[in-house]
């Protein structure tokens, strides 16, 4: 089909409701696919997490809008990095020109601000996407295991932990982060030797505070002998659809006890809020893969990450 009758607008809160009739009747055609919502989508832009002038809407007719395609920078900014999404389109525009252009489109826009790398993750058994990244040009980069835990297949889990006196669970308010605790964290991440690069303490506060999500918890263990309570372990969980996702977790010598003891504290947690399953990605090399394959936890699948760099002119 021609691209003639076809703009391209940037995005603007009346586009919502179409957006979520597009991704859903696509996402839903795919392995563990979730649907979305529109409050979802407000709450991006809301929030930050997204800008207007990220995403292109592909308009039919000045009317009809039957396709949209969204953009982030990476928080690296010495990278030069935009993740790029798949462009979801109507079903009946799939495999169109108009589909590529709308992806091309985007992506100029952003090399003209400056990005000169263009990447995504995709689950490795969303074929049709994988090639269709493929065919403008990406190439495959690391594949990352994704693990789960099924809580529904037991009726008391409790990881071994041999010294809980010491011990001390704290709840972390993810509003409440400041300055101070952001740096705890951050020197906890450089006495983890499972965690190859530390982390930032500005981006810690940013994305622990950050309203993207409805729940986020963050469960700490502390030292109970130590007057000033001293920070031993973090992990934090991202909580969606009845599913929790282990976005991070920093713990003092990398030591099986004390994060034994936190997850224990958090499944409790978990349970109360009718959490099913438990899922984490691993970098490639991780060192704690084992460890929670030894905890029960088993691969669900990988996630590809696929990316292009670009250093001329996208279109020919």
């Amino acid at each position: 089909m021609e691209t003639q009758n076809v703009s391209f607008r940037q995005w603007s809160p009346e586009f919502v409701d179409e957006q979520v009739k597009i991704y859903n009747a696509i996402v839903s055609r795919y392995p563990g696919g979730r649907k979305i919502t529109a409050k979802t989508i407000r709450r991006q832009y809301e929030v930050g997490l997204r800008k207007p002038s990220d995403t292109l809407i592909a308009v039919l007719n000045n009317n009809e809008v039957i396709g949209y395609c969204n953009s982030r920078w990476a928080e690296r900014t010495d990278r030069h990095e935009v993740y790029i999404s798949y462009p979801w389109m109507r079903t009946e525009f799939l495999d169109t020109e108009i589909q590529h252009e709308l992806f091309r489109r985007l992506m100029d826009y952003q090399f003209k601000r400056g990005a000169r790398l263009f990447s995504q993750y995709i689950r490795d058994d969303w074929e049709d996407m994988i090639r269709f990244f493929l065919k403008e040009g990406f190439k495959l980069g690391k594949r990352f295991p994704v693990y789960k835990f099924d809580l529904t297949r037991h009726s008391k889990i409790e990881f071994e932990v041999h010294d809980k006196r010491r011990l001390k669970n704290v709840m972390i308010d993810p509003t409440q982060i400041d300055d101070n605790m952001a740096q705890k964290i951050a020197r906890l991440t450089e006495k983890d030797p499972k965690i190859t690069m530390p982390w930032n303490a500005t981006a810690i506060k940013k994305n622990l505070t950050c309203k993207e999500f409805e729940t986020i918890l963050i469960s700490a263990a502390v030292n109970a002998d130590s007057p000033q309570k001293e920070l031993l372990g973090v992990i934090v969980a991202i909580i969606e659809h009845e599913r929790a996702y282990i976005a991070g977790c920093a713990i003092l010598d990398g030591s099986l006890e004390i994060e034994n003891f936190i997850l224990n504290h958090l499944i409790q947690e978990f349970k109360k809020l009718n959490v099913k399953s438990i899922q984490i990605m691993f970098s490639p090399n991780s060192l704690r893969l084992e460890d929670y394959a030894n905890r029960g936890f088993y691969e669900d699948f990988h996630t590809l990450y696929l990316m292009k760099t670009v250093q001329r002119k996208i279109r020919i």
